[in-house]
């Protein structure tokens, strides 16, 4: 067997214009399906429990579609939480880089969510709510893109915004992203890499059996 992950096109941010992060809130974007395995409620439970002079400054955007269900949850928050809907994707890659952070929820530890990679392409911090040890909480270690917390951990995710709000604020540095590692999920590097895997693969007995028959069998054209 042969992993080959999902990735980024690298094209699709050449062409985006500079960062522009327009107002005085720090703006966290979340872009993708929310429902029961992408629940944010760990993340905006620990943002109703953030004192309120911390809490004011953030302002949370979801874009995509919601289900009823985690409506009803994110409708009933006291952080400013705006829902955008669903956006072509030029449009919401220009919400995502007018953006201080980029929102990742996943309640399960094998899932790697397709939007994760572009996220990483950014150069955005992500905060991330992810089971320890779980796929999500490994990439985010390798390639040392922004914090990420077990859903479950209330401290951790107190934490988690305390320390986004002071890097928001310039009071303290502490992303470093391994650029080396990101460009490793640019699509023309899988493709690349899948072709290489096509190439070495050598022809089972049956497969070679099937070319036999289709190079020998008689033309009809």
């Amino acid at each position: 067997f042969a992993y080959l992950p999902n990735g980024y096109d690298a094209a699709s941010f050449s062409e985006a214009p500079p960062r522009t992060r327009s107002g005085q809130k720090i703006v966290v974007t979340y872009v993708g399906s929310v429902y029961r395995a992408t629940s944010p409620r760990g993340y905006l439970k620990a943002l109703d429990g953030a004192p309120d002079e911390l809490r004011s400054q953030f302002e949370t955007r979801f874009i995509g579609r919601i289900s009823d269900e985690e409506m009803d949850l994110l409708r009933g928050h006291k952080g400013s939480v705006q829902f955008l809907g669903f956006l072509p994707h030029k449009e919401a890659l220009l919400k995502m880089l007018d953006s201080a952070y980029l929102l990742l929820t996943v309640n399960n530890d094998f899932a790697i969510p397709g939007k994760m990679f572009e996220y990483l392409a950014t150069g955005i911090p992500i905060l991330a709510t992810a089971p320890a040890g779980s796929e999500v909480a490994t990439l985010m270690q390798e390639t040392g893109s922004g914090w990420c917390v077990d859903p479950s951990d209330e401290a951790g995710l107190q934490a988690m915004l305390n320390d986004a709000w002071r890097q928001a604020r310039g009071l303290r540095q502490q992303f470093h992203p391994r650029w080396a590692v990101i460009r490793r999920y640019e699509r023309q590097r899988l493709a690349a890499e899948l072709a290489r895997l096509i190439g070495n693969t050598p022809l089972s007995k049956d497969d070679e059996a099937a070319d036999l028959i289709d190079t020998t069998r008689p033309s009809h054209a």
